[in-house]
């Protein structure tokens, strides 16, 4: 799965993501973030996380759906984000559960949540000139 270097919250600078092409939901996985209902922390395996985000937004609604192959439990909050030098405002799923993990078992690779890259992510959207309502789009995977 490719990752991309982004700022939100309180994460370190240029942590790592990875990305969903299919998902139109981004998800960022919380500091008390746990695997199931056996309270084991998601930082633990199988599943690896770096899970470091607290927020102090509102809550817009929880949600329960599978990004990035995580089946995955939390809180809709708007936050802040940095991509490529643009910073934009857009909700995010606080990942604070994690029952199902389809994709990367056991990969100790880590990330800090799951961009959702999806045609419907607010995302793409974010980036569109308000004026002459265009975008122009550039992806560079190495």
């Amino acid at each position: 799965m490719p990752t991309v270097s982004v700022e939100l919250g309180n994460l370190p600078t240029n942590s790592t993501w990875l990305i969903d092409f299919n998902s139109d939901i981004t998800v960022v996985w919380a500091e008390n973030c746990k695997q199931g209902d056996d309270n084991t922390s998601c930082r633990e395996s199988p599943l690896y996380l770096d899970c470091n985000f607290e927020t102090t937004s509102p809550s817009l609604g929880d949600l329960t759906t599978i990004v990035g192959g995580y089946k995955v439990s939390g809180n809709f909050v708007k936050e802040k984000i940095k991509i490529g030098g643009d910073n934009i405002f857009m909700k995010v799923l606080e990942g604070t559960n994690v029952t199902g993990n389809y994709w990367l078992k056991d990969y100790q690779g880590g990330s800090y949540g799951v961009l959702g890259f999806g045609p419907g992510s607010y995302l793409w959207s974010g980036f569109i000139d308000q004026q002459t309502n265009t975008t122009t789009y550039s992806i560079s995977m190495k």
